[in-house]
């Protein structure tokens, strides 16, 4: 396959207790590696990476970007050159583990590249809705559904762009039992509801129009999560 999607990025003022969250909730792995971690922590499930980055003035928390590699980085310069001459790829600096350049899509959102064998690389990592897509690498998949203000009746109007993320677990009903014990032992891992009221109501409403999950929550900080049982 050309490329494949390796990593995501959340900002957050709690960086540290979404490790431990995601670590305990979904038995992701550390990098392992105490240093780096000072700076974000990683956390994967051996395919698909998580970097938790601390919020600095001026950034937005939540869902930051994510990460994708491709076989031959100059085929996607020549294509993007071609197709999209606006788009710039530009290298990243040298502490962004997984990043050796940076682009962004049409609406501004924005992806690190990288490539098999390029430096600064870490060490964990079809048709939809009407108008939207399915796209996958074989094992992950993202879902580009349309914007419309009208979906947020009821809440807080969010502008397009990275909205939520997806897990599968092997039962439903024992990780529903398990995030209620993981509550019970550390109330500050327990997850955040979603379904108190219309802005709730909206946004469990915009969840669904993914048809990936069946589950839905917040982590601690408030990141949308969909929550899917194997097959």
């Amino acid at each position: 396959m050309f490329g494949k999607l390796n990593h995501l990025a959340i900002t957050s003022d709690h960086y540290t207790l979404l490790g431990m969250f995601y670590r305990a909730a979904f038995g992701l792995k550390s990098s392992g590696d105490t240093a780096r971690e000072i700076g974000a922590i990683s956390v994967g499930d051996g395919y698909l990476g998580m970097t938790l980055i601390p919020r600095r003035g001026g950034r937005k928390a939540g869902l930051d970007h994510f990460g994708i590699e491709v076989e031959d980085l100059e085929k996607v310069r020549q294509k993007v050159a071609k197709k999209y001459p606006d788009i710039e790829i530009v290298k990243r600096p040298g502490n962004r583990p997984f990043a050796s350049y940076s682009a962004h899509d049409p609406a501004g959102n924005y992806f690190d590249l990288s490539q098999p064998g390029h430096e600064n690389r870490a060490e964990v990592y079809a048709k939809g809705e009407e108008g939207g897509y399915h796209l996958t690498d074989g094992r992950v998949t993202m879902a580009i559904l349309p914007w419309k203000i009208s979906s947020f009746n009821g809440a807080g109007i969010e502008q397009p762009g990275m909205d939520h993320i997806g897990f599968r677990v092997p039962e439903l009903d024992a990780f529903k039992a398990h995030l209620n014990k993981l509550a019970k032992t550390n109330i500050c891992l327990a997850p955040k509801p979603i379904d108190f009221d219309s802005e709730g109501a909206a946004r469990l409403a915009l969840l669904k129009k993914c048809p990936l999950g069946e589950f839905q929550l917040a982590d601690p900080d408030g990141t949308l999560i969909d929550v899917e049982e194997a097959n």
